[in-house]
């Protein structure tokens, strides 16, 4: 239990690195680049910040544990909504880009429902079909980029924050002293202390004048984004840990343990976007996500081996994360704005639902 804790606790220092280098460094990028951090934020980040349920999805259904994949992929698209943008609004209010409420929330719910008509039809989502998920996310990617603008609500000095040098030292110190106990020296250790030696010496520094050069900025949001994967890798071995040792199935800690853990670099990403103001970054980043995992993360599953569909994330899961998605709209009916009071509302139905999945599996 104490390595359990240890792991968490290292896993949520990551996320606050990894969460800050990369809201900085996508913000200058996208100033630099001469399009909306929106932008950025449904694509780079949002393909970073979806690698961790791309691996546990697709790992789950290579290891035969769909429920696991496809709990994964519901219950992270409904913690993004809710509680990434639900956090972000209690932070700041957030404003809806227009474009936003007219292209890529139609898109996404539509993605939703491609997902749900597979999994009715068949029972599962085959090859093929996941093939299908896999070309339609290229295609939004192409799509996206070629619409990109330069956003005229984007800060308008896009130096970077500070990372807070207490999570570098602790994500360090852990990540050391998990190397010395039953953890050793695996890939996720070893990429967390990488990553967070190339973001403390590539670190803009927000004092200068001068704009760091392109290919570090690159190199910088990769190694962030590093720190954010690990980080939850680790979160959710731990959190995963102590779901099992309470007795929780595998469907619910798919939907709650592993969705949490595999979600927490959206969560960290629109958090730290919302207290810089940059609100583009952090609803780009929590819708884009869930198009990477409706489309490319069970698409992949689905190459590997068809994914069997439980009735419950068809009949429940699957029309709540659609429905947190046409929440956004409804809330912003009308002045296009998400209140700190939305965004309690959203985080507390999050928090009642979670709840009743943790009592009915615990009964």
């Amino acid at each position: 239990m104490v390595v359990s804790l240890l792991l968490v606790g290292a896993g949520l220092a990551a996320l606050l690195v990894g969460g800050t280098a990369v809201v900085s460094s996508s913000v200058t990028l996208a100033h630099r680049l001469g399009i909306s951090t929106a932008v950025i934020g449904l694509t780079v980040v949002a393909f970073g910040t979806s690698a961790p349920e791309m691996a546990v999805s697709v790992l789950a259904s290579i290891q035969g544990s769909p429920a696991i994949a496809v709990g994964n992929v519901f219950g992270s698209n409904i913690f993004n909504i809710l509680v990434a943008i639900g956090a972000a609004a209690c932070i700041a209010p957030v404003v809806l880009d227009p474009a936003v409420l007219r292209k890529e929330v139609p898109i996404c719910l539509a993605a939703n429902l491609v997902v749900i008509g597979f999994a009715i039809t068949g029972g599962r989502i085959n090859t093929w079909e996941g093939f299908d998920l896999v070309i339609g996310l290229f295609i939004f990617l192409i799509w996206c980029v070629r619409n990109a603008r330069q956003d005229p609500q984007s800060s308008s000095n896009p130096e970077s924050d500070r990372v807070p040098l207490a999570g570098i030292l602790f994500t360090v110190g852990s990540a050391l002293v998990l190397s010395r106990t039953a953890i050793g020296w695996d890939w996720a250790i070893t990429g967390l202390l990488i990553g967070t030696v190339l973001v403390w010496f590539l670190e803009p520094d927000p004092d200068t004048n001068r704009p760091p050069a392109s290919t570090t900025l690159w190199i910088y949001l990769a190694a962030a984004i590093s720190i954010l994967i690990t980080g939850a890798d680790l979160l959710v071995r731990g959190a995963t840990d102590i779901g099992l040792g309470l007795g929780i199935s595998e469907p619910v800690i798919g939907l709650t343990v592993v969705a949490i853990g595999t979600s927490a670099p959206e969560l960290a990403t629109s958090i730290v976007a919302a207290r810089r103001g940059e609100l583009g970054l952090a609803v780009g980043n929590a819708l884009g996500s869930n198009l990477f995992n409706l489309l490319g993360v069970l698409g992949l599953a689905a190459l590997v081996r068809a994914v069997p569909v439980e009735p419950r994330f068809v009949i429940i899961d699957g029309w709540l994360a659609f429905g947190s998605v046409l929440l956004l709209p409804i809330l912003a009916r009308r002045a296009g704005v998400i209140e700190r009071q939305h965004g309690k509302v959203m985080v507390g139905c999050w928090v009642v639902y979670t709840l009743s999945l943790v009592v009915i599996a615990l009964t």
